[in-house]
């Protein structure tokens, strides 16, 4: 490939190489400007009503189709849509006399800078608007051509767009979304090579130009397929893998047509899941019914379900979010988490299975161990909590003898540590889990775990890369837990390495000085 003519660059996302005609587009919807309505208030507002009504059902029909992470992505996007203050500022600009299309523009622009801080939000929250907008227009956002294989170029997508892709959609190109960002958690998910914050000029596209995107290099070559072809270097398989696999889960699809061979049971159930867009607190029929309906499909080995996390990401309307790293802080919170661990405990009775917990968002060794008191006092033998704040993650030591594991979050891990915007490309040098400072806080947690005794895992986005999988397991990861989809690769790559192997590539990749050195040493070490 080094002889063909690179027209983009960024940073690929997916480990895969795919080849397709080009679909460009290079505007991805305004805001309309400021118009007076023609019709009376009442029928305006009906109009905007019936547009609203169309993209909510969008969003649901989405939701019912999806896999857990995009079910959640999409149903922080349904709680946003139906904000009762965004409601109210529709409502006022259309009493004003302004025509739907003008409302949407102003209110969204409007209430877009309170998504400053949110960062994943802000641009999904904007395309929000352009949904509605394209309904009122009877348009469609987006008309990809079927047939033939397609590579996406655009300035960014919005997950729900994301989500209708045909399969035909091989490749997308995105110049302004990050790495950890909603559409590239999805894009990974649904299996297609992607180059995010990439640099090039999208006006020196067309739609029908052939490209390949190679996210293995983070390049993407302008001319026919042919000339770029890659073939996969098979692993050799020398041994068992070296850390144990287990799955994370949102929804009762995710355990249909499971396999059970390398899979040591669920290292992630999302329990706030299977309660997105609830009215109210679920009771406790209902909560106990879904946790025994998991522990009777779950593949053998621990299950482990984590308790409610709500924030921006994953509105549950039965807690306030806007603190999310206070929420432990919050007497309400403890409440709903005492009905929930009640709910796994009776569960646990009925199905004779035993449960293990985690709580997410945990600040420090104290709050942890308050936690896993809480749990044990319900009967509820294993206990754990996530390492998601950096400030808990100087505090592992503090933990002995207090919890019985640790699972890593390292979404959330890079965005704390960092102090950046999930969704910003212009900071995707340094959210990425490639990036080495983050690597040696990983391995900072690891070192603090197993100077007491206790599991380490990872279920974050990061444990579906294959390549990270192998320096994971060489830093001392004891578990990665991932989508099912990603298992078969992570299953070959850490069953083609020594364990002395996977030490020496984890040490290259935490002397590098950036996330691309970092990765590239590994690839090279892999032979990928």
């Amino acid at each position: 490939m080094s002889s063909a003519k690179v027209i983009f660059e960024g940073q690929g996302i997916g480990e895969l190489v795919a080849s397709g005609k080009a679909f460009v587009i290079k505007d991805n919807g305004v805001f309309v400007e400021k118009k007076k309505s023609a019709l009376t208030q009442t029928a305006e507002s009906a109009r905007l009503a019936r547009a609203i009504t169309q993209v909510e059902e969008n969003l649901n029909q989405a939701i019912c189709q999806t896999s857990a992470e995009t079910k959640e992505i999409l149903g922080a996007l349904q709680a946003l849509l139906l904000d009762t203050k965004l409601q109210t500022g529709l409502k006022l600009s259309i009493e004003a006399g302004w025509s739907s299309e003008s409302a949407v523009s102003k209110v969204f622009a409007d209430y877009a800078d309170l998504f400053s801080e949110m960062g994943d939000l802000k641009e999904d929250f904007l395309d929000l608007g352009r949904q509605i907008q394209a309904a009122l227009s009877g348009s469609a956002e987006l008309l990809i051509p079927t047939g033939d294989s397609v590579v996406i170029v655009a300035k960014n997508l919005s997950p729900l767009q994301m989500v209708k892709l045909g399969e035909n959609v091989v490749g997308v190109i995105l110049l302004e979304s990050g790495p950890t960002s909603h559409t590239a958690i999805i894009c990974r998910q649904k299996g297609i090579a992607t180059l995010v914050g990439a640099a090039g000029l999208l006006t020196s596209m067309k739609s029908g130009d052939e490209l390949t995107v190679d996210a293995i290099s983070g390049k993407a070559y302008l001319g026919p397929p042919i000339a770029y072809s890659i073939s996969e270097t098979a692993r050799r398989k020398i041994g068992e893998p070296l850390t144990k696999l287990r799955l994370n889960i949102g929804a009762m699809s995710d355990l249909k047509s499971l396999s059970q061979e390398n899979i040591d049971g669920i290292g992630l159930v999302r329990t706030e899941m299977f309660f997105l867009g609830a009215i109210g607190e679920p009771d406790s029929v209902e909560q106990t019914q879904v946790y025994e309906t998991i522990l009777r499909l779950a593949p053998q080995g621990k299950v482990v379900f984590r308790t409610f996390d709500s924030s921006e990401d994953k509105a549950l309307t039965f807690i306030d979010s806007k603190n999310h790293e206070s929420l432990w802080n919050s007497s309400q919170y403890w409440e709903i988490i005492d009905q929930q661990l009640s709910c796994l405990a009776l569960a646990q009775k009925r199905v004779g299975r035993e449960v293990s917990v985690m709580a997410p968002m945990i600040e420090s060794a104290t709050q942890a161990e308050q936690f896993v008191r809480k749990a044990k006092a319900h009967g509820i033998h294993s206990a754990g909590v996530m390492v998601e704040l950096p400030s808990l993650s100087l505090e592992i030591p503090k933990l002995e003898g207090k919890v019985d594991f640790l699972s890593i979050g390292t979404n959330d891990l890079a965005k704390y540590l960092f102090g950046l915007d999930r969704e910003n490309f212009s900071s995707s040098n340094l959210l990425t889990p490639w990036h080495p400072e983050l690597l040696s806080r990983v391995k900072l947690i690891v070192e603090g775990a197993n100077s007491i005794g206790i599991e380490v895992a990872i279920c974050g986005e990061a444990a579906a890369d294959p390549l990270l999988g192998v320096v994971f397991a060489g830093m001392g990861i004891d578990v990665l837990s991932m989508a099912r989809l990603s298992i078969p690769r992570a299953v070959a790559y850490l069953s083609s390495v020594t364990v002395d192997q996977a030490k020496e590539i984890a040490r290259q990749a935490l002397e590098q000085s950036d996330a691309e050195a970092a990765k590239a040493v590994t690839q090279e070490s892999l032979g990928s």
